[in-house]
């Protein structure tokens, strides 16, 4: 039974024991103490766990986490204590100093550099597999050259002169960084200098940097807090200085002026350590693992930035960067409807089309003066050589009104009605401007929205070229693929930066082409508002585009906006009333030898004074009274040309009017048409483009596993292009169509009030019942 019992006590401790599996104990160094680490740390910790099992526990104690004071000496003499720490079967170098430090240490037992910046600079070996070759030595880089990211920097920013921000504590302590001041001294385009960052005084370190450096090059900072960061970043943009980051698109979105991503990630730099890690508690090769992370990253450019600091960047950089806060989304917000009310209040051609009619209403003001009673007043004065005034008085002086009242004139009456008709013609004019400038306001903001979609589809096609050229150099790198692919998609990578080149021209110019229009300063720049499909309004109902799925709707919606396109049309009215005006004009011509001009007058005098006597006595006071009839009775031909004359003229504005309603309900009822096909496009064009985001998609997996070529590659991503141009110009096309249609019925719903849009809608539901249709 004891036998028995012992037997049971052992086998229970195994299984124990073997449930729990084999621990792997890592000891960790880091540079120092700071939210970047202690975050790295817990991460990397839920990290391990996750990929324990049990067969494997994967452990990072908190005792066996040592922090040095950021200082190689320090971090050095830490690494050497965890690897004579017999406990621990790995150790983890963190940070830039303790990675460093890696270098110089002859290790018994793995050890991973998990920060290293620059292989060939910090001495770390690659293998031609690209893994370690010291032996029980691991590290991740992203390969940073940072002499060449330096250069490409200086060129983009055009600086002479650019100061190297580095975390204080490892000015002075790492080698590699006065390894790249001296070689970068060599350098006969620009200088360099080391510029410290001070922990207690972030403005401080900014205040140091020399006053003849004219840009900035920041390293990754591991103690900085992020307000600290944030401090730093300010504050180099207070000193107006292009500034650099290796961090890429996150820093650059937080205020560098630009930013490549070739630092990795801390969610990137912790999942691969810890599948490392695992592996080598698993017993892989230290030596097999590969050392690179891919962090490759585009260049990211802040254009707010920019702007404050007053750096204007090259067309090369705005092509090849990925552009955050675009000066095309800047300054104030300008929608459809205010961009129209804007070129309305300010246009000049509507201010002129406006004075026309000022003057024309003068014009009816001046032609009914004639019909109004007129007073005139006079004086006189004479004087008579003595040998001629025998019996008259040799000197006089008299006063005098005269008061005249046109009775009936057929000219000037024929004038008036004509003047006033005008009047209206004119104002009619005015309409037709003004629902001119409103459509041409409305399609050059849709110019704007499609100049600014192809450029972001042309931008985004460009990042997805640099992808597939990456793709392309890395089965070239492992022999999958030749050099071929990779100067191919060299050679699409120009193609399109031209075509992004050629896309940005075409959006600065419809910018300018809309500011012109509304009378604003020609570069300024505004953020726009997407108009939907689905908004309020007439156009926007959605009852209405099932109108346009049906012969016999499209037949009754063309019929109806037939009617209201000539109920609207200011043109229509201009030339009624130029009719009528004409037809009074006619009429008159008709009348001229026939109906007299009739004129009552009077006429009042006094002499006030004669031969020198002050006042006169007898026969000083005259008046008269009268009514004068006239008749205009032969003029040579004049008049009977005058008559025929007025009849072509009148035959003229007819046959204008004729060839109006013609031209009006051919261009209503083809709009109608455009309107319902450009609207089925935009279904199809959708499709389409999701079609071939699918077949791209399926097409670059196919080319990653060399089952496809570069060239169904290309062909994939042209498709692809073409399809998402087509499906964004499907929208505009249809908005554009709907502006040109609602010109033609003279009624944009977007310019009314709501309520207007409501009943013509309500009338347009009327109509259609009445027809036995169903909206």
């Amino acid at each position: 039974m004891r036998v028995c019992a012992c037997v049971c006590m052992v086998a229970m401790c195994f299984f124990s024991i073997t449930a729990l599996g084999k621990e792997y104990r890592i000891h960790l160094v880091a540079d120092g103490q700071s939210p970047w680490s202690e975050d790295i740390i817990k991460s990397l910790q839920t990290e391990l766990k996750s990929l324990s099992d049990a067969d494997l526990q994967l452990v990072l104690p908190n005792e066996d986490i040592n922090f040095a004071d950021w200082k190689v000496s320090t971090t050095a003499r830490k690494l050497q204590e965890a690897l004579n720490d017999q406990t621990s079967d790995i150790v983890i170098a963190l940070g830039i100093a303790a990675s460093d430090s890696v270098a110089r240490i002859s290790a018994e037992k793995p050890i991973i550099a998990a920060n290293v910046l620059s292989p060939n600079l910090q001495g770390f070996p690659i293998s031609e597999n690209g893994a370690s070759a010291r032996e029980n030595t691991h590290f991740l880089v992203a390969n940073i050259d940072l002499i060449t990211e330096i250069a490409k920097f200086q060129q983009m920013a055009r600086a002479k002169n650019i100061a190297l921000l580095v975390e204080e504590s490892y000015v002075e302590t790492l080698p590699f960084l006065q390894a790249i001041l001296d070689e970068i001294t060599n350098q006969p385009t620009f200088q360099i200098s080391i510029v410290p960052i001070a922990q207690e005084s972030i403005e401080q370190t900014v205040a140091n940097i020399p006053s003849d450096v004219n840009a900035v090059f920041v390293l990754p900072q591991l103690q900085l807090t992020g307000e600290k960061q944030q401090v730093l970043i300010d504050e180099i943009n207070k000193r107006k200085l292009p500034s650099y980051t290796l961090l890429g698109r996150s820093q650059v979105e937080a205020g560098y002026l630009l930013g490549t991503g070739l630092v990795p990630s801390s969610q990137q730099l912790i999942r691969r350590l810890a599948i490392d890690i695992r592996d080598i508690a698993l017993g892989r090769s230290i030596t097999s693992l590969p050392v690179a992370l891919d962090v490759k990253d585009r260049l990211a450019i802040n254009l707010a930035t920019a702007q404050t600091i007053g750096f204007s960047p090259s067309f090369s950089v705005l092509v090849e960067a990925n552009q955050i806060n675009a000066l095309l989304e800047e300054g104030r917000t300008l929608s459809l409807f205010k961009a129209v009310e804007e070129a309305v209040a300010r246009n000049l051609d509507l201010a002129l089309a406006d004075t026309d009619v000022r003057l024309a209403l003068e014009t009816t003001k001046q032609a009914r003066s004639t019909l109004l009673p007129q007073l005139s007043g006079n004086a006189d004065w004479q004087a008579l050589d003595r040998d001629l005034a025998i019996s008259q008085q040799t000197r006089s002086t008299s006063v005098g009104l005269n008061l005249s009242q046109t009775i009936y004139s057929e000219s000037q009456q024929s004038e008036f009605v004509s003047s006033k008709f005008l009047e209206k013609a004119q104002k009619a004019v005015f309409e037709s401007t003004r629902l001119d400038i409103i459509e041409l306001t409305a399609l050059l903001y849709l110019d704007v929205l499609v100049a600014k979609t192809e450029l972001a589809i042309q931008e985004d096609n460009l990042r997805l070229t640099f992808a597939n050229l990456e793709r392309a150099e890395y089965r070239s790198d492992i022999g999958a693929a030749s050099r071929s692919d990779v100067l191919r998609f060299r050679t699409e990578l120009g193609s399109d930066r031209q075509s992004v080149t050629d896309a940005r021209s075409q959006f600065e110019q419809s910018i300018n082409v809309l500011n012109q229009v509304l009378q604003r300063p020609i570069t300024e720049r505004f953020r726009t508002q997407e108009p939907g499909l689905s908004g309020p309004g007439i156009f926007g109902d959605s009852r209405l585009p099932s109108l346009l799925d049906t012969p016999r709707k499209v037949l009754f919606f063309s019929d109806y906006l037939t009617q209201e396109a000539i109920e609207n049309s200011p043109e229509i009215e201009s030339l009624k009333n130029e009719i009528a005006s004409q037809e009074r004009l006619l009429l008159a011509t008709k009348r001229k030898r026939y109906v007299p001009d009739v004129v009552a007058s009077a006429d009042v005098s006094r002499v006030v004074a004669d031969n020198d006597t002050p006042f006169t006595i007898d026969h000083d006071n005259n008046w008269s009274l009268g009514v004068e009839f006239s008749w205009t009775l032969y003029q040579g031909s004049a008049i009977r040309s005058e008559q025929t004359t007025a009849q072509l003229a009148l035959q003229q504005l007819k046959l204008q009017q004729k060839q109006l309603l013609d031209s009006l309900e051919s261009d209503t009822r083809n709009s109608v048409i455009q309107a319902g096909a450009s609207r089925a496009n935009i279904g199809f064009a959708s499709d389409s483009a999701d079609a071939a985001l699918q077949t791209f998609d399926l097409v670059t997996d196919s080319y990653v596993r060399g089952v496809a070529s570069y060239i169904d590659l290309i062909d994939a991503q042209s498709s692809y292009l073409n399809a998402r141009l087509s499906a964004a110009n499907a929208v505009y096309v249809h908005l554009q169509d709907l502006m040109s249609l609602q010109r033609t019925i003279g009624f944009f719903d977007f310019y009314v009030a709501p309520q207007q849009t409501i009943l013509w809608f309500q009338s347009l539901e009327a109509a259609a019942i009445e027809q036995g249709i169903q909206l």
